[in-house]
C-alpha cells in the first residue's frame, strides 16, 4: 500500500472515535455480515448502491477494500452499481486521488474505465458507471449496500444479494460547481473511508481468521 494511502487510513481510524451512534447503528449489519464470511472462510462480496453510480458509491468500493488490505482481511471483493449508467464523476476521481490513489483512465467515451492503484503489488481497482444487472457484478452471495435513500426507495430488489444494508451519505453532487465543491467531496470521501475502516477494525478484533 502506498505510503500516503496508508497515512490517510490511519488518519480515518483515528477519526472512528467520532463517529456518531447512529452511524454506528447502521454499519453494525455490514461488521456481522463479514465477520461471519470470514469465519466461514466464504468471500465477501460487497455491492455499493446508488441512482447514478458516480459518487459515493465509487467511494465506498474503494475504500472498503482498502480498509480490507490495511487489516489484512482475506477474500473481501468490492463492486459498485447503479440504477442507471452515468460516469465515475471528476469530482469523485479528484478527492479519491487527493487522499493517495493513483488513476489512470483506460477508455475514452461518455462512461470511461478507470484504474485505481493503492499498491505496486496488488491489481487496480476498476471504476465505471453501471447497474447492478452488469456482467461485472457476481449474480449470488451480494450484500448490496445502499448509499443513497434514492435507489434504497426505487430499487424494492437487488437480485443476488443476500442481505441489504441501508447506509446512506449526504450527496455531494449538490456542491458541484461552487466555491465549497472539493472540500465537500474530501469530506464525503473522508467520512466512506472512516466508515469502512472502522467496519473492517471490527471484524479484525473479532473475527477467528486462520
Amino acid at each position: 500500500m502506498y505510503p500516503s494511502i496508508h497515512t490517510y487510513l490511519t488518519q480515518c481510524l483515528a477519526a472512528t472515535q467520532q463517529i456518531p451512534n447512529d452511524r454506528i447503528q447502521l454499519l453494525r449489519p455490514a461488521v456481522d455480515y463479514v465477520r461471519q464470511k470470514i469465519q466461514t472462510h466464504t468471500p465477501t462480496h460487497l455491492l455499493f448502491v446508488c441512482t447514478h453510480n458516480s459518487r459515493r458509491s465509487h467511494m465506498g468500493q474503494v475504500w472498503s477494500a482498502l480498509a480490507a488490505a490495511y487489516f489484512q482481511l482475506p477474500h473481501i471483493l468490492t463492486y459498485s452499481a447503479g440504477t442507471e449508467v452515468t460516469a465515475c464523476h471528476p469530482n469523485t476521481l479528484h478527492a479519491l486521488q487527493s487522499a493517495g490513489l493513483r488513476i489512470t483512465r483506460e477508455e475514452n467515451g461518455t462512461n470511461p474505465f478507470y484504474h485505481l492503484k493503492y499498491s505496486d503489488t496488488h491489481a487496480p481497482l476498476l471504476c465505471f458507471s453501471k447497474t447492478y444487472h452488469d456482467p461485472s457484478i457476481p449474480k449470488y452471495g451480494l450484500a448490496a449496500i445502499m448509499t443513497c435513500t434514492d435507489a434504497d426507495e426505487n430499487c424494492p430488489v437487488i437480485e443476488g444479494s443476500e442481505i441489504r444494508i441501508s447506509c446512506p451519505y449526504a450527496d455531494p453532487k449538490v456542491y458541484d460547481q461552487t466555491v465549497e465543491q472539493d472540500q465537500q467531496y474530501a469530506e464525503r470521501c473522508f467520512q466512506i473511508a472512516t466508515e469502512w475502516i472502522y467496519v473492517m477494525q471490527q471484524v479484525k478484533q473479532t473475527a477467528s481468521i486462520i
